[in-house]
């Protein structure tokens, strides 16, 4: 189907322009349809069982943007691939990210939802960065940092450099295993 310059492909559907969505099954069962537009590709289902003519209303699941974003389980995504799930009373997702700016490299977001605010955060965080310039050397050092929230701010809190050197705490162990306990009262 071809409707409002977009192609449409799919399965136990067809368009006619009528009721809420102007969507309707040809049959008793799910339908599904992929969209095909200028900046996007879209994937959407249907949630429940329906029959032979009454009307569909589609939920998308997946988007390819022409940027080259994809999304999964969410209709705008960020980050070159973010998957995100929403349940009841919080949003959970994953987002590979690759950053070039300043950390040359890439890695692992994970976010969660406030429930009590429904602010968006990134909860926690698993990167790859690399310690020299990409600009043609064969042989960069990299290391992986991990962070989580602290106060607000995505906080490092372990290292493994390129020597194997475990950080815990700091960001450049000196030794196979560095951790370090900062005084509290």
């Amino acid at each position: 189907a071809a409707t409002n310059g977009s192609m449409q492909i799919g399965h136990n559907w067809y368009y006619d322009a009528g009721g809420t969505t102007g969507y309707k099954y040809i049959a008793s069962g799910k339908a599904n349809r992929q969209i095909h537009v200028n900046d996007y590709i879209s994937w959407e289902l249907t949630n429940s069982t329906g029959s032979a003519g009454g009307e569909i209303t589609f939920v998308e699941v997946m988007k390819l943007t022409a940027d080259g974003k994809l999304g999964l389980g969410t209709t705008s995504p960020d980050d070159q691939l973010e998957i995100s799930r929403t349940s009841t009373d919080q949003t959970v997702g994953l987002t590979l990210t690759n950053e070039q700016a300043g950390g040359y490299g890439s890695g692992i977001v994970f976010k969660s939802k406030r429930v009590d605010t429904g602010a968006v955060f990134e909860a926690a965080e698993i990167r790859v960065v690399g310690e020299n310039s990409w600009n043609g050397v064969g042989n960069v050092a990299s290391q992986i940092q991990f962070a989580s929230q602290k106060d607000g701010t995505l906080t490092q809190h372990m290292v493994i450099t390129k020597n194997g050197n475990l950080g815990i705490g700091t960001n450049s162990p000196s030794n196979q295993v560095h951790a370090y306990a900062a005084a509290t009262n």
